[in-house]
């Protein structure tokens, strides 16, 4: 298990280990034959209330990208989150196993 990372204003919370997960990545959502990926999952709280369960999903063709899951709570300016789409572009993975992105 990973430890809390802090970044500025926000806190990135680990919850569990690694799970499958269902779906398509962002390249290729229009396909109907749907991949089994993982999928780690991680919640995002910030000084101005944001409360975002974010999910970092690895897929079977190589890609990886990460996607907001649930808005569990904020202000009113977070709600653009709750149907935002997934961000793709992730760098390689470290030698220490992590991926590097910034939003």
């Amino acid at each position: 298990m990973h430890p809390n990372i802090s970044v500025g204003t926000c806190e990135i919370e680990f919850l569990e280990e690694e799970t499958s997960y269902t779906g398509n990545p962002a390249s290729r959502r229009s396909e109907a034959e749907e991949l089994v990926g993982s999928l780690r999952r991680f919640k995002v709280t910030s000084l101005d209330e944001l409360d975002l369960l974010v999910g970092l999903l690895e897929w079977p063709t190589g890609e990886a990208e990460v996607r907001p899951l649930e808005l569990l709570g904020g202000l009113q300016k977070h709600n653009a989150l709750d149907n935002r789409g997934g961000m793709s572009r992730l760098s390689p993975r470290t030698t220490s196993g992590l991926f590097l992105c910034a939003f």
